[in-house]
């Protein structure tokens, strides 16, 4: 969103240069555009090429606008994507090559940024013969441009021409020698190159013009991984945290185990010596997040919150109290979250999960209810209203939101498998039957197995059911879920000395929601057992040992 804030300046600041057509609707339409009201700059510049179809300055605005309209801005909002100009790219075209045919050939400044800014439209369509013409037409005609010089080296590295790329970096630095885009692009072609001397050089070059430039400290920590010097790697990284660099939280995990683990010791190192800064906690927190070390995560996230208490680090220790199965800390995060902002509706959404995991559906469903008010094409969570309906008894209900889930998603096989247990309860076989060969026929081809063994129990082909579920045992022996699900089968089939050998296998292997053992309604008559009620104690028993 930076990015296209930037670019609009851009723009503003070129209208206001803007001056030789002076007819009523081309002044409005620029005025609309310093003021940033592009929607009302689109109707005077369309009016504007009515009258005057040769005011080449009005298509490049009616182009440059129709880069970026409402809905392109509210898809950036939403998934954080900053060109994908998918929208109006047909009339974006036509419009520039209109400008180009009218603009003026002494206008370079205009007929540059023209040429500049359609390569970028050709790039999100693929063609990269027009936008490396674009960029070299914009070139031609101001030579001294150095961020056209960067966006085709960009195209260059990404063809592996690292030669030409080579070429338009240094012709930015002969443009500008501090400027550290120059430098910077050389040093990843040598990284690409396996260069690693050679890129630190550069690298150094660039920490002396700028040492608050964060990023070069990322690209010369992989240079030094490349040589594996792991100690200077991580003084690096260490370096960038520092900057404030959020991608160094996320870089490191593209690094071996050795340098995560010195960059953990160092990061406890400045958490010592800055023991009132919550961002060495917080740095820890996330690297043992990304690891899967879900306790420790927790650990140094409370840490930060105890020195400064944050909406982020919140955050985070909701999803990671999740992935721990600690769902009722869980829960706690996520309504404290929601005291600060209600309207936050993926906060909405997640106490309802917790709250339908928690086994309090009656509490989760009008959560849900104000979530699909807004979200009315989310499967997953019509498929969880479902459940959550299936919870309380509510099959006619439960089928009703299981069939828009698959309306939605036609191929999420547990919908269906979901509906047909419903069905099953309703003494509906005929559906039932017709849902579990849904299921079989959508994972059949693949062969990668979710609910293919229950579908054929609902069938009652019980030796299919098992032949199934031995073979995703076999291909994954060591996944806690597919033991869980061994479980269930064979707590269905009342085979309950296999169900239970298969329960403790999950929990021994890392599965440890106990809670599932109290709502899963697999194990309906299982539950009733002294032996699983036994085991279902010994393990509630270790979670609370582990609690913090």
């Amino acid at each position: 969103m930076k990015k296209i804030l930037f670019v609009l300046t851009i723009f503003v600041a070129l209208a206001s240069n803007a001056t030789e057509y002076e007819s009523h609707n081309f002044k409005n339409g620029l005025e609309a555009i310093e003021k940033k009201d592009f929607r009302g700059a689109l109707d005077f510049l369309k009016k504007e090429v009515a009258d005057n179809p040769k005011n080449g300055y009005a298509y490049f605005w009616l182009a440059s606008i129709s880069m970026y309209n409402d809905k392109f801005h509210s898809e950036i909002e939403n998934r954080g994507d900053v060109f994908k100009f998918a929208l109006n790219m047909s009339d974006a075209l036509n419009y520039y090559r209109d400008a180009l045919k009218y603009i003026p050939k002494n206008d370079r400044e205009y007929r540059s940024k023209a040429y500049n800014q359609r390569s970028e439209l050709y790039l999100f369509m693929r063609d990269t013969i027009s936008a490396l013409d674009d960029l070299s037409a914009s070139i031609k005609i101001l030579p001294q441009n150095p961020e056209v010089f960067k966006a085709r080296a960009n195209i260059y590295f990404s063809q592996g021409k690292i030669k030409l790329a080579d070429a338009d970096y240094n012709k930015i630095i002969s443009i500008n020698p501090n400027d550290v885009v120059g430098y910077m692009g050389i040093g990843r072609n040598r990284i690409a190159q396996g260069k690693w001397d050679e890129a630190i050089e550069k690298f150094n070059r660039v920490e002396k013009i700028d040492p608050n430039y964060s990023y070069v400290y990322l690209l010369r920590a992989e240079s030094y991984i490349g040589k594996k010097d792991y100690e200077k790697a991580a003084d690096d990284l260490i370096s960038a945290l520092k900057k404030d660099d959020k991608d160094a939280y996320y870089t490191i995990f593209k690094f071996d185990k050795d340098v995560i683990a010195k960059v953990i010791e160092k990061v406890k190192a400045e958490s010592e010596k800055s023991p009132n800064d919550s961002k060495w906690p917080m740095c820890n927190a996330i690297i043992h997040d990304q690891i899967g070390e879900y306790k420790e995560a927790i650990k140094y996230n409370q840490q930060a919150y105890k020195i400064e208490p944050s909406v982020p680090v919140l955050d985070m220790l909701s999803k990671q109290y999740l992935r721990d199965f600690q769902w009722e800390n869980s829960l706690s995060c996520v309504e404290r979250l929601l005291e600060s902002d209600p309207h936050d509706l993926k906060k909405v959404f997640l106490k309802a999960y917790l709250l339908k995991g928690l086994g309090r559906p009656q509490e989760a469903i009008p959560l849900m209810n104000e979530y699909l008010a807004e979200n009315n094409n989310d499967a997953l969570c019509f498929y969880l209203r479902g459940g959550a309906n299936a919870q309380l008894g509510n099959y006619d209900d439960a089928i009703e939101d299981l069939t828009t889930a698959i309306d939605l998603n036609p191929t999420y096989a547990h919908s269906y498998l979901m509906r047909g247990d419903m069905y099953k309860k309703k003494n509906k076989d005929s559906y039932a039957n017709s849902d579990y060969n849904k299921v079989l026929s959508l994972e059949a081809p693949s062969k990668n197995y979710c609910c293919s063994y229950f579908a054929c129990l609902g069938l009652g082909d019980t030796t299919k059911a098992i032949e199934i579920m031995e073979d995703v045992l076999k291909r994954n022996p060591t996944l806690w879920g597919n033991n869980y699900d061994a479980a269930c089968l064979y707590s269905r089939m009342n085979r309950n000395s296999e169900a239970l050998l298969y329960l403790e296998t999950a929990i021994k292997m890392g599965y440890k929601s106990h809670l599932r053992f109290d709502f899963d309604y697999y194990f309906d008559d299982f539950r009733k057992r002294a032996d699983f009620k036994a085991l279902s104690d010994k393990y509630k028993d270790l979670m609370r040992e582990n609690d913090f």
